[in-house]
Order: C-alpha cells, then sequence, then structure tokens
C-alpha cells in the first residue's frame, strides 16, 4: 500500500489522530478479577473482532467513523484489533511497514472517539501458509521470512493426514507443531523476534490510556507434540513452551510500557477439564503420554482427523482403551481436594501470571468458547438438535465457564476475558434456530458470570451485522446489542436481561460513593425512541449521559443520609406497553 494514498483516505474519512478521546486507562483489580477504571469502578466490556487474514491485514471499513459510531451505537465498547506480525514486519525482522503501523493507531484513535477500546491482537492460526494441497486455507500468521528461519521438518503438511478435515487438525501435523516449537526453543532467534515485534508494538501505543491491552499470541499451539506427546497434556504444555516464552514477552513490554495489561492465552484446552493438581497421578500420565510412540500418535491423528487410515483398527482399539483408561483414572483424581507441587497437567501449566504476583492488576486470563460438539460448517438456521443442546448448552459451557474461573483463581488471581465465541449468526426472530440459541446461550452465560467477551464472526469484514450495501442488520445485532452496566460504583451481584420481555434487572453491591457514577447501557434496538421505565432502588437517582443518548448514569439520592457500609441496591429496565 502507498503511504501517502492511506495518509489521504485517512484525512478524507475524519480521523485525526490528536483529536482522540482519552478514555480512563484500565486495570485489573486484584481482589475481584474485575476490570477497573481510574475512578475504581469495575468494568465490562463487549465487543466484536475485527481480524483480516490478508493483505493489507486490516479492514478499510473501520476507518470509517459511520460504521465505527454505528458500533458504539450498538454498545459495544472495546474491539480487538487484528496487529498482525506479517503486516508490521512483512519482509524483514529490521524492517518496520510503517503504513500498517500508522492505520492501526489511527483505527484505534478512530475508536476512542466513539468511546470504544482497542486490543491488539497478535493473531495467528497454523503459523504459516502452507506449501503442500492447503484444504483450511491457511495464511501468513507469521511472516514468511520467519518460516525460513526454523527447523527443517521431515515431513511436510499435512502429514501424517493425507488430507484435513477440519482446520484445527491442522494443529495436529508435524510441520506446524514443529514450527510451534521452534519458536519456543528460539531456534535461530524466532522467539527474539517476536520480542521485538511487541517491544516495538509497546514503544508506539504506550502513551495511548485506550489501548486495553496488547494479546501475545492468538491460540497458541502446544509445541512438538511428536517429539513429546506429553505436550498435549495442557499443563504441561503451559509449563515447558508458554510460560517461558510469555516471561519473555513480558519483560521486553515492561521496558517499554509498564501499565498496560498483557492478554496472555493458555492452550484452547486448558480449561476443558476440571480440578485441581493432584502430584503423584499428574506425575504418572505425564509420563505415559511422553512414552507414547510416534507411529502410535500418528494413528490416533489419523483416526480423528483423517478422511481415511490404514492403521491396524485391533491395534489402534487397544491403545485408545489403555490411554482412555489412564486419563480417566486421573481426571477422577482431578475432583479430589489438594494441591501438588506442580500446577494440573489438565490447567494452564502456569505457576503465576506473566511478570509474577505484582503483575496481576495487569494481566488478563485470554480465553475461548466454542462448543466441539457443534461442529465448523454452519446451519445457522437449522433447528438445533437436541441431544447436541443439550450436551453444548448444559454440560460443556457451563463447564468451561466454570473452569476458567478455577484457572485464574489457581496462577493466584488474575483478569480474564472471553476474547472469542461465535461460530453461530443469530437472528432474533429465528429463537428455534441453531444460530439463536447458541449465540444467546453463550451471552447469557457471560452475563451471569459478569464476563466481558468478544464476538468473533465479525473478524473478517462485518459481515454478520452487515448486508452487502453496508446496511445493518437489526434482527441479528439485537442479539448482541443489550442493556448492560458498562461502568460500576462498586461490585455487580446479578446481571440478567429477557430478551423477550425486554426486562432488564441489575443489581450490585456499593459504597456510592459521591459524585461517581454507575453507566448502564440502553440499546435503541430494544427500546426504541426512549421507550422505557427506569425503576431503581430509593438511594439513586439517574439521568441521561449528555454525551451519549443510549446511557443512563446513577449516583446517590442526595436526599437520602449515605449508609455507614456498603448496601445491595438495583435498577430495573423495562419497556413500557
Amino acid at each position: 500500500m502507498v503511504p501517502t494514498l492511506l495518509s489521504v483516505v485517512i484525512v478524507g474519512l475524519g480521523f485525526q489522530i490528536s483529536g482522540a478521546e482519552r478514555l480512563s486507562k484500565i486495570h485489573v483489580s486484584p481482589t475481584t478479577g474485575f476490570f477497573e477504571d481510574e475512578l475504581g469502578r469495575t468494568r465490562l466490556f463487549r465487543g466484536i473482532n475485527s481480524v483480516v487474514k490478508k493483505h493489507p491485514w486490516y479492514d478499510p471499513q473501520m476507518l470509517d467513523p459511520k460504521r465505527v459510531q454505528e458500533l458504539s451505537d450498538l454498545g459495544f465498547n472495546v474491539i480487538r484489533l487484528g496487529t498482525m506480525w506479517t503486516g508490521v514486519m512483512p519482509e524483514s525482522s529490521k524492517l518496520v511497514n510503517q503504513t500498517y503501523v500508522k492505520a492501526l493507531k489511527t483505527m484505534a484513535h478512530g475508536f476512542a472517539q466513539s468511546g470504544m477500546y482497542t486490543l491488539l491482537d497478535m493473531h495467528q492460526d497454523l503459523l504459516w501458509k502452507v506449501q503442500a494441497r492447503d484444504d483450511v486455507g491457511t495464511y501468513w500468521g507469521v511472516p514468511p521470512w520467519l518460516k525460513h528461519l526454523v527447523q527443517p521438518h521431515e515431513k511436510l503438511f499435512p502429514w501424517p493426514l493425507e488430507q484435513i478435515g477440519a482446520w484445527p487438525c491442522g494443529y495436529l501435523t508435524q510441520e506446524i507443531s514443529r514450527g510451534f516449537q521452534s519458536i519456543y526453543d528460539n531456534k535461530n532467534g524466532t522467539a527474539r523476534w517476536l520480542s521485538v515485534f511487541w517491544k516495538h508494538m509497546a514503544s508506539i501505543f504506550k502513551a495511548d490510556s485506550h489501548i486495553l491491552g496488547y494479546e501475545l499470541i492468538n491460540e497458541p499451539w502446544a509445541g512438538d507434540i511428536f517429539s513429546d506427546p506429553s505436550l498435549l497434556l495442557p499443563g504441561v504444555a503451559g509449563r515447558k513452551n508458554l510460560e517461558p516464552l510469555y516471561q519473555q514477552l513480558h519483560t521486553v513490554i515492561r521496558e517499554q510500557d509498564d501499565e498496560t495489561l498483557i492478554f496472555w492465552e493458555p492452550v484452547t484446552w486448558a480449561y476443558t477439564f476440571p480440578g485441581s493438581s493432584h502430584g503423584l497421578k499428574d506425575v504418572i500420565l505425564e509420563a505415559f503420554f511422553k512414552n507414547i510412540k510416534s507411529y502410535e500418535l500418528s494413528m490416533l491423528i489419523q483416526a480423528f482427523c483423517g478422511t481415511k487410515s490404514d492403521t491396524n483398527n485391533s491395534e489402534l482399539s487397544n491403545f485408545i482403551q489403555n490411554l482412555m483408561h489412564s486419563v480417566t483414572r486421573n481426571v477422577t483424581y482431578q475432583f479430589s481436594k489438594g494441591l501438588g507441587a506442580k500446577p494440573s497437567v489438565f490447567g494452564t501449566g502456569f505457576q503465576t501470571v506473566p511478570g509474577g504476583p505484582d503483575y496481576r492488576n495487569r494481566t488478563v486470563m485470554s480465553w475461548h468458547y466454542y462448543c466441539w460438539a457443534w461442529g465448523f460448517n454452519g446451519g445457522n438456521a437449522e433447528p438445533f438438535d437436541p441431544l447436541i443442546r443439550d450436551l453444548c448448552d448444559n454440560f460443556l459451557g457451563p463447564l468451561e465457564f466454570q473452569t476458567v474461573q478455577d484457572r485464574t483463581e489457581e496462577v493466584g488471581g488474575s483478569g480474564r476475558m472471553l476474547t472469542e465465541f461465535g461460530l453461530c449468526t443469530p437472528d432474533i426472530t429465528q429463537q428455534h434456530s441453531k444460530g439463536f440459541i447458541e449465540c444467546n446461550f453463550v451471552i447469557e452465560s457471560a452475563d451471569k458470570q459478569f464476563e466481558s467477551w468478544i464476538y468473533w464472526d465479525t473478524a473478517p469484514g462485518n459481515q454478520v451485522l452487515w448486508d452487502e450495501k453496508g446496511h445493518l442488520i437489526p434482527d441479528r445485532a439485537a442479539v448482541f446489542s443489550r442493556p448492560y452496566p458498562r461502568a460500576i460504583d462498586g461490585i455487580p451481584t446479578l446481571l440478567r436481561f429477557d430478551i423477550n420481555t425486554k426486562v432488564f434487572r441489575f443489581e450490585f453491591w456499593s459504597e456510592l460513593r459521591f459524585g461517581v457514577y454507575t453507566e448502564v447501557f440502553i440499546p435503541p434496538l430494544h427500546y426504541p425512541n426512549g421507550n422505557y421505565r427506569v425503576d431503581l432502588s430509593p438511594q439513586l437517582i439517574w439521568l441521561k449521559d449528555s454525551k451519549n443518548v443510549n446511557v443512563i448514569k446513577m449516583s446517590r439520592n442526595p436526599t437520602i443520609p449515605q449508609a455507614k457500609s456498603p448496601q445491595s441496591y438495583f435498577v430495573e429496565i423495562t419497556p413500557f406497553v
């Protein structure tokens, strides 16, 4: 892209970097794990992903002030912005593409002008574009020059498979597994160049309070599972590979910026299994996995991911039975009380957050939720199979939401955020469809846990919320645009919204500090033309925000004496009938 052309586009769209609104710097409360602003208010976030996996590595629509304001009007207050390593350093580790970096900075300032934060996400999937048959749409998540630095692969993608049926199976190939391990081992300086990338980004954005955080790497893989199959245990992968890398990245970022949040993500199955460490059993299971032979692992991968397998079915069956017996026996012990000397092999593998306990107020565990039983092939308008729904929404989903809380407690306390969920395109007029049921389940589950969330499916270009002509699709947007407390003078205790009756209720525990407001976003898609009534505790008064007509602000009623200790208060929004 020609730099002068981008400058013309930016000026023409009306974004001026110097004029961005200053948003409050966000930290994490080590006590509650909630996000907090500079006034000490609890903050909740609702957002979308904007991740483009090809040149120019960003969505030009996100430079349009009208599009950005439309997102803000829906109640979104954070954008997870793909900050692509290949976009920043496409040709060399020593040559930064200033045009791309300027586009990122301009977008982040544009979001801030509409009251939205930016999470800078070093996004990748399967590392790089493969040279062999590509059935899953690989791309340059890391720059081409980095691929040339890693150790040679004995077998090229997609070995040990003949072809890839579902894209997550691409991680189980030798080429991708060993590519990740090369980075973890810093082969030919690969990890050091990732540090250079983050050092540069931190130096550029450190003065911008509207940068919510730096997300170190999206969906990291375990490493070379063919040389060490014990890395398939999430706690082992975290302990051996991710924790040392994240500590290194933390160090170089903190040399530039000691305040902005760092988002760290374990391997994606680190919050699938509940329970804590049980030292001896963990040691035995890790040893069992480590001794799995390469041909046995290849057999297993072919059985689960291959389109066909030439393995001996009897031999495979015996191996799987032995493996599952060992795993099941260990999982049973995970439910027993007591911590071992090491983190659970089924957990994140981290002893503490990157940077150690002193940084618990500046670190956030990023996690993703997709029900694997749902699959990857859409069918959003179809009825939801009752058995699959029961598995997803009554077992796997609640289990993972709870396990995520356990994982953050295991590292001594950390913030957390659901930075991806989706593969569901909902429509409020089709409430019996798979897309609506699954998206609605995740959002309601997040509300129950006061979890901040960022929807994924908008990433390639907002095709979910807008039609081909760029017009908003209200029936889809209404599923995401819900009332919620975006800033709370206190601690939330109840958050509930009925998408059919439009009744919203919010309860919180507070001292009601004088002059400090609690803010609730009220979406016009559900309450058009201000068609709502506000009921609240008598100790509270409310008014509309002068800067945002879709926000009401609540504070202590000056006619009622202040309570001597924190009390419970409520706010309820109902539509006029």
